[in-house]
């Protein structure tokens, strides 16, 4: 699935808008954060989800030539996770795609790619998806014996791909960051994926990427993912270990075992009768949008505190839940959590049972999130400014990022007037 593009032609900032621009840099980008932008004292961060449980049958060719019969490749399609579910393709030409000469155009074709129909209707097709597997909520994917010896490298590279959650787009957001700071340099998706998969920690002993690959396909290890780049080009990738989801006793329905397992542990937050796991704190002071919280870096000063005034908002309620603070900029708009972007229900004036979730837009200095935009993609929330002081106490909001997909968190504490 590619990115739309705008091909149209790119109009001309006028002086107005021009010395609206340079006012930005210069007052606010190179006031505040010019330490950060001079020194290179920071590196463009990306983290995301390893689950083998993303790819547990092969493509049906490769059950072709293993001479199965029709009724188990039928099978095989089905168990695999529903196309409606995916995001970025591995064989989508834009993923290899050099990168055309910096134009300051990217970053509106980047937050243009998502069709301008999907935030309204929403995607009806997904929605039905998720409701038929309602049925089976806590199912787990088939247990696969996977026969990888015989698996070519143009079969290994597509599977790991899936694996990783979300990482086209992680692809894309991390070269346009790069691009953004005018680093000077792009990263191939191939490099990406293989720096991935050698950091696992499954087999480190392998040196040769494709013999590690058909070594952890049957590996069910699960992993917090963190790609770190620097200006020099240097790249590290660090793997930390998460739990594996509890796999349910006896799945009632294998027809929709892999996809409920991605929807129940991704998508579970817009499951109704879901729990509520996380108690939500609003900040108590507001947060300077800049490029650091617009794209993600290991620059977090303005998150740092925020986290520390939560804990003493959390200490105050006195809670043992995981706990995420919502931020807002200086006109009260919210932006997302410190770890986390969020999203809230909106219900219709007239209507109470007719709802919609919305997720604060770009324009309020938010993090333009991996998790947040395939969400928009798939038409299951929409942009739209949320006056934090509208929040109240009880209410509950979804938290989603790239590792943990999206969860339920209750308000504990909403906005205060300062007094």
């Amino acid at each position: 699935m590619g990115i739309k593009r705008n091909n149209g032609s790119k109009k001309e900032l006028s002086v107005s808008e021009r010395r609206i621009l340079d006012t930005i840099q210069q007052d606010i980008i190179e006031r505040y954060f010019e330490p950060a932008l001079g020194t290179g004292e920071f590196e463009i961060l990306s983290t995301l989800r390893y689950d083998p449980s993303f790819t547990h049958l092969f493509p049906e060719q490769h059950y072709q030539h293993l001479g199965q019969s029709q009724n188990d490749q039928e099978a095989a399609r089905l168990n695999e996770i529903d196309a409606r579910l995916q995001t970025i393709d591995y064989n989508d030409n834009n993923l290899f795609a050099l990168p055309e000469e910096s134009d300051n155009g990217n970053f509106e074709e980047y937050i243009g790619g998502i069709d301008d129909n999907s935030s309204t209707a929403g995607d009806i097709s997904l929605m039905s998806l998720m409701n038929e597997c309602m049925g089976t909520q806590g199912s787990s994917p088939p247990e696969t014996t996977l026969p990888s010896s015989t698996l070519s490298e143009e079969e290994l590279y597509p599977i790991f791909y899936q694996r990783f959650l979300l990482l086209g787009e992680h692809f894309k957001r991390l070269n346009l960051s790069l691009e953004f700071f005018k680093w000077g340099f792009q990263v191939p998706i191939d490099l990406l994926l293989e720096n991935l998969v050698r950091a696992i920690p499954d087999h480190h002993e392998v040196e040769n990427i494709q013999e590690k690959m058909r070594l952890l396909i049957d590996v069910r290890s699960c992993y917090k993912m963190r790609i770190l780049i620097r200006d020099n080009g240097k790249m590290r990738v660090e793997a930390h270990p998460i739990p594996l989801p509890s796999p349910s006793a006896s799945p009632t329905n294998l027809t929709f075992s892999t996809t409920q397992y991605f929807i129940s542990n991704i998508l579970g937050g817009f499951i109704p009768n879901t729990p509520s796991t996380w108690d939500v704190f609003v900040d108590t002071e507001p947060t300077k949008i800049s490029p650091f919280t617009t794209f993600k870096t290991t620059y977090r000063q303005p998150y740092s505190v925020a986290r520390q005034r939560m804990t003493q908002l959390a200490e105050k309620y006195g809670t043992n839940k995981k706990c995420e603070i919502l931020v807002y900029n200086d006109t009260f708009q919210l932006m997302e959590g410190s770890i986390s972007s969020v999203a809230i229900i909106r219900y219709k004036e007239d209507d109470p049972t007719q709802f919609r979730f919305i997720t604060p837009a770009l324009a309020s200095g938010c993090l333009c999130g991996t998790m947040r935009r395939y969400l928009l993609k798939k038409g299951l929330v929409d942009e739209h400014p949320i006056d934090v002081r509208d929040l109240f106490d009880g209410e509950q909001v979804i938290l989603l990022n790239g590792v943990m997909g999206c969860v339920k968190g209750t308000i504990r504490q909403s906005y205060r007037k300062p007094t």
